[in-house]
């Protein structure tokens, strides 16, 4: 991609950020990572938020690898190698699946595919975070509505 172009972590903090489009939204970026988490955001924040959706960027363990060891490469990295790699995936398909099976089930898993490059990963976030932030908007406008 050329300089002149923003990239996809600089479009996050954009004018047009989520907390400056409505400051009663936000995002929450790898949280719950556990059922334990998952436990205690419900016990702690309750009804309190309305979670609107959970993105999910699945990516094949065979891209993640060919990424990681790049990564290594490029950042001189030495936790990047298939060792840590297997250990991490691990942990995730222990720890992380269940909360992802969780909100599978709850109907609010949004699931990308991650295999593509990070520009066109990102358009599909950011259409996702769009779709659910109209959810919040045409809600609110009905909320209005009915209190009229």
């Amino acid at each position: 991609s050329s300089s002149s172009s923003s990239s996809p972590s600089s479009s996050l903090s954009s004018s047009n950020s989520i907390s400056q489009q409505d400051p009663d939204v936000f995002l929450i970026d790898g949280f719950p990572r556990s059922e334990e988490n998952l436990r205690g955001w419900r016990n702690v924040i309750g009804d309190w938020a309305n979670v609107l959706g959970v993105i999910f960027l699945d990516c094949p363990s065979d891209v993640m690898q060919s990424r990681i060891l790049s990564r290594a490469k490029v950042e001189g990295r030495n936790d990047d190698n298939i060792s840590t790699m297997r250990k991490r995936m691990l942990t995730y398909q222990e720890d992380t699946m269940p909360v992802i099976d969780y909100y599978r089930n709850e109907n609010k898993l949004h699931t990308i595919s991650a295999s593509g490059d990070k520009e066109t990963v990102y358009q599909h976030v950011e259409t996702c975070i769009k779709d659910l932030l109209k959810t919040v908007t045409s809600s609110a406008s009905s909320s209005e509505k009915s209190q009229d």
